[in-house]
């Protein structure tokens, strides 16, 4: 699969007005988008998830279209967020606070048989290492295990691509090399195509398989 992104989008910035224009394609592996704050990677990300809607332009998966801009007879097409299949780990990671984590994961299993819903928690579980943390609340977890939750729960309900927007900012230097080096090990189980979002060198040299470079 390979998702093929080609937009333009104004949005405000404290400094004015700023016109995002770029065109790439992400085939499976890591695409790293690398550049200074406020250069438009995250509204990227955003068009991509649905969140946000283009000017212009055509973000399209294969052969399902996401995104297309009306032209002359042609209409415009816009795939709601649900139908895209994406999955979307944000910087704050969006946990449920209330919930364990176990129902975290469970969230978008709803329409699962109750056997199937609990053999794909705890395999991911355990495939992350933290089935330890199963009843427990994400207030109580570590930021390294926390950052685990959140992309099993992402990763639970297969989506077709992966969108990480700077996931790994807040940690420790030691969890961020773990948690960098089990996602290297998931781009080679997951051949889906996986957008990353940083303006940390070290985590492009460690991550990507290509780059896209962005300008204030």
């Amino acid at each position: 699969m390979t998702l093929s992104v080609s937009l333009r989008k104004r949005y405000a910035r404290p400094d004015g007005e700023f016109s995002l224009d770029l065109n790439f394609d992400a085939p499976p592996g890591v695409t790293v988008l690398f550049g200074p704050s406020g250069a438009g990677k995250s509204t990227t990300l955003d068009c991509i998830a649905g969140i946000a809607r283009p000017d212009s332009g055509r973000i399209a998966l294969d052969e399902t279209v996401f995104f297309e801009a009306p032209e002359g007879d042609r209409p415009r097409v816009e795939l709601p967020m649900r139908d895209r299949r994406v999955g979307y780990v944000f910087q704050r990671l969006g946990l449920f606070e209330h919930l364990t984590v176990r129902a975290n994961l469970a969230y978008g299993l709803a329409d699962r048989a109750r056997d199937e819903r609990t053999a794909l928690i705890d395999d991911i579980l355990n495939r992350f290492g933290i089935a330890h943390t199963a009843d427990r609340r994400p207030r109580t977890l570590s930021g390294g295990e926390r950052q685990r939750v959140a992309l099993a729960r992402t990763l639970v309900v297969a989506p077709r691509a992966l969108l990480l927007d700077e996931p790994f900012t807040a940690l420790d230097a030691k969890t961020k090399s773990g948690l960098l080096a089990e996602l290297a090990g998931l781009k080679e189980r997951r051949m889906i195509p996986i957008i990353y979002v940083t303006h940390d060198e070290a985590e492009v040299t460690a991550l990507a398989d290509r780059v896209v470079t962005f300008s204030s």
